[in-house]
């Protein structure tokens, strides 16, 4: 699925059927839409734009908040813009975690974003 970013990208996020055993990890709630916009956004990320931000994200499911954060924070640009030392760690339950790490990997922030249980 597709979720639109603040600047006018969409992030490319992984989801698994209905049939999953993965329950509420499977799929983008609705609530992460605005939320992925405001994280990727110059109001959440230029709070940060001279300490660096150390960000975890309890229960990330299909990563897209962790990315979304990483993409406003210029983790995917050619020129990495963000002042030194910003990290995103995605955490949540070993057997969710690969849904995330595929969402993370097809937006280019796999080797950015820590992935972790």
């Amino acid at each position: 699925v597709a979720v639109d970013l603040f600047d006018g990208q969409c992030l490319q996020v992984v989801q698994l059927p209905l049939a999953s055993s993965l329950d509420t990890a499977r799929f983008v709630w609705r609530a992460a839409l605005p939320f992925a916009k405001f994280l990727s956004g110059p109001l959440a990320t230029g709070i940060c734009s001279t300490s660096p931000l150390h960000a975890v994200e309890l229960g990330t499911g299909t990563g897209v908040c962790s990315a979304a954060l990483a993409h406003g924070l210029g983790f995917n640009a050619p020129k990495r813009q963000e002042a030194p030392g910003h990290t995103v760690l995605a955490t949540d339950l070993p057997f969710s975690l690969e849904l995330a790490r595929m969402t993370l990997q097809r937006n280019g922030l796999a080797e950015k974003v820590e992935v972790a249980a």
